[in-house]
């Protein structure tokens, strides 16, 4: 299975398109939220303003994404 893990904001949600596992990462590094179990969603109501990396896992690949919450 070739899918690629994708991270996309929607208002105050980050979705996900193939995503085992999800890692959000502040823009100084902190990890803000760990996902497991195949999330389709995250909610970013709470997060601050700014650049996040978001690092997802599926199929035992691992791909990064930089999203932006405004």
């Amino acid at each position: 299975d070739s899918a690629i893990s994708e991270a996309v904001v929607d208002g105050d949600v980050i979705r996900f398109n193939n995503v085992e596992k999800a890692w959000v990462y502040s823009a100084d590094g902190r990890l803000v939220e760990f996902v497991n179990g195949n999330p389709t969603q995250v909610s970013a109501a709470n997060y601050a303003a700014g650049v996040y990396l978001v690092k997802m896992q599926y199929n035992n690949v691992i791909r990064s994404a930089k999203v932006v919450i405004k």
